[in-house]
């Protein structure tokens, strides 16, 4: 999605979203300041994975970002997501350069799964590559266990993904 749209895009965008959150399981939410009017972002569910699996995605007013928002309404989906009998995992992608965005997960306990290479576009049309990182039914237990999930830097200065197993207790 390129932003902004016109508002006739975004007219018929929120008017698919009441459909979708009716009719599951795609889900959208406003994120909000506490005691605070405007919206500043959104998080939602989407069903476009695979079997018994949702993507989580968020944006944060550019303003607000690094404050814990997408972190804290991310965490309250996660567990949501995960208390529903037909999904066993959670992802969350995220643009690799989005230093802020690719710490939602990590801070949570995600596992980085792999990094797709060149699967995006960035918004002026070049090829982006995209973090898939992921989380099960069965690690949400103990993720607050976590020192956060490692990465490395490439040759290139890329972050890549440390494979590891889970430590499930």
């Amino acid at each position: 999605m390129h932003e902004p749209s016109p508002l006739g895009v975004i007219e018929t965008r929120l008017m698919k979203f009441a459909s979708d959150f009716v009719t599951g399981p795609d889900w959208g939410y406003a994120i909000f300041e506490r005691d605070a009017e405007p919206m500043i972002g959104a998080i939602g569910v989407h069903a476009r994975i695979g079997p018994r699996a949702l993507e989580i995605g968020y944006w944060i007013d550019g303003r607000l970002t690094r404050q814990g928002f997408a972190t804290e309404a991310a965490d309250a989906v996660t567990r949501m997501v995960l208390t529903l009998p037909d999904v066993d995992r959670v992802e969350i992608r995220c643009d690799p350069s989005n230093v802020a965005s690719a710490g939602v997960p990590r801070r949570l306990c995600f596992r980085c799964v792999t990094i797709l290479e060149k699967n995006a576009t960035t918004s002026t049309g070049e090829p982006r590559d995209t973090m898939v990182w992921e989380m099960t039914r069965a690690e949400l237990p103990v993720r607050k266990e976590c020192s956060g999930e490692k990465t490395q830097t490439d040759e290139t200065g890329r972050e890549q993904c440390v494979p590891r197993r889970p430590s499930i207790l």
